[in-house]
């Protein structure tokens, strides 16, 4: 009996232990792929990497101006991107340097010596891009690292301006973090700062500043409130402005900012004229108003400045500043309706033109409208993006490149303030 109560004390002991001690988990080498060249599956200073929902592996290589695609065991898919400037391809040497990917499969790669970021579909092909050369809002001087926030917003190293700027899913300009050179808290090292990044999943952003050979965590204090249109009107000697958000969550209000210009160039700084207060948390449309009463003579825009109640603040300066004395409203012939024209020539081989108009909304307001055009197959699926901003009304025009497309049918659909037209386009290679 005293050895049947010796053994059940040893497997309760061995037990406590067991269950008592974390078992950490441990990676053990498994496989790899690729070599040096430039043939299919071989790299030239790899660099970038990220996976498709469908477990395609996406690899940046970055001296052969590429981005190759291998399945999940590592065999070699397929690739796009060739040397150049143009849509789809990659600065010499200094191109792909990295890749991430949304929550739609759509391809971000950050092509380093063109100053920009490109946007292509889970297949390769070239859907957008935002970016150029400089120190501007939404301007890059050799960008490195990207990644996807948990709401969509891409987030982009901007190494060489020592920052990091976000950008909404549509890569508009949103804000920006960092932009001093230095090693103090949220400084990032003099041209080698900010090369890459990552998220924890809830509101931490990790960057690893190189120069400093540290990594830093920031807060992501993204602004959930959603900006619809933003009008500015004449009214005898007033300018009324109007807007609209769609939901909002601890939105204490909204200063309203104005600036003069001449001849297209703004000559004054943003002044800040009135405040008006916000909804706090609403999951509904709410519309806002504000008059300028004392307007000065010339060409004006306005932007708005959200603040939360916590004091984050965020600019909406290139989706909804606005030029408030556009006098085209009485001087020259709007559209008064929406429409799409067919595109010119049909069938095209590789480009074709599409024109489409926007309409005055309203005859006393020369109001901007949120514009979407896009191309589709024949199966529905997005090929193409040509257009995604606010634009003022009038009739414009866009070429349609289908350079990286097949021979075959593809429609063109227009959507804007719930207007939507859709046209057949025919490309014969």
């Amino acid at each position: 009996m005293k050895n049947i109560y010796s053994y059940k004390l040893l497997f309760i002991l061995i037990s406590f232990i067991l269950f008592n001690n974390k078992v950490h988990s441990q990676a053990s080498y498994d496989s790899q792929f690729g070599s040096n060249g430039s043939g299919n599956g071989a790299f030239d200073n790899p660099n970038g990497i990220a996976v498709l929902s469908n477990g395609n592996i996406l690899v940046a290589d970055r001296n052969n101006e590429r981005i190759q695609i291998f399945n999940s065991s590592g065999v070699y898919q397929s690739q796009f991107g060739s040397l150049g400037s143009g849509n789809g391809q990659f600065a010499t040497n200094n191109g792909a340097v990295d890749i991430a990917v949304d929550g739609s499969d759509n391809i971000w790669v950050v092509d380093r010596g063109n100053h920009r970021v490109q946007k292509f579909n889970s297949s390769g092909v070239y859907q957008d891009q935002f970016g150029s050369n400089g120190t501007g809002n939404g301007q890059f001087n050799q960008p490195n690292g990207i990644g996807i926030a948990p709401n969509g917003d891409i987030y982009v190293c901007d190494r060489l301006n020592e920052r990091v700027q976000v950008f909404n899913s549509s890569g508009v300009y949103q804000s920006q973090f960092g932009g001093t050179a230095g090693s103090g808290d949220g400084e990032f090292a003099s041209n080698n700062g900010a090369v890459d990044l990552a998220f924890d999943g809830s509101t931490g952003v990790f960057v690893v500043d190189r120069g400093n050979s540290r990594v830093q965590k920031f807060t992501d204090s993204a602004l959930p409130v959603e900006l619809t249109f933003f009008e500015a009107g004449l009214n005898n000697n007033t300018v009324d402005l109007r807007w609209q958000t769609t939901t909002e969550v601890n939105n204490y209000g909204f200063e309203v900012e104005r600036k003069q210009s001449e001849n297209g160039t703004q000559n004054t700084e943003w002044e800040t004229i009135g405040f008006v207060q916000g909804h706090g948390n609403s999951n509904s449309p709410k519309q806002y108003e504000f008059i300028d009463n004392d307007p000065p003579a010339g060409h004006l825009h306005y932007r708005l400045k959200q603040i939360d109640t916590d004091g984050t603040y965020e600019y909406y300066s290139l989706k909804a500043e606005v030029d408030a004395t556009i006098t085209s409203v009485n001087d020259e012939q709007l559209p008064e309706e929406f429409h799409l024209s067919q595109n010119y020539p049909n069938p095209f081989n590789p480009t074709t033109t599409i024109r489409y108009s926007i309409p005055v909304v309203d005859a006393n307001f020369a109001s901007t409208t949120n514009v979407r055009l896009k191309v589709y197959d024949v199966l529905g699926n997005e090929v193409s993006q040509l257009v995604n901003k606010l634009q003022a009304p009038g009739t414009y025009e866009v070429e349609f490149d289908a350079s990286n497309l097949p021979s075959n049918i593809y429609f063109y659909t227009l959507s804007a303030r719930g207007y939507s037209e859709t046209k057949k386009l025919v490309l014969l290679k």
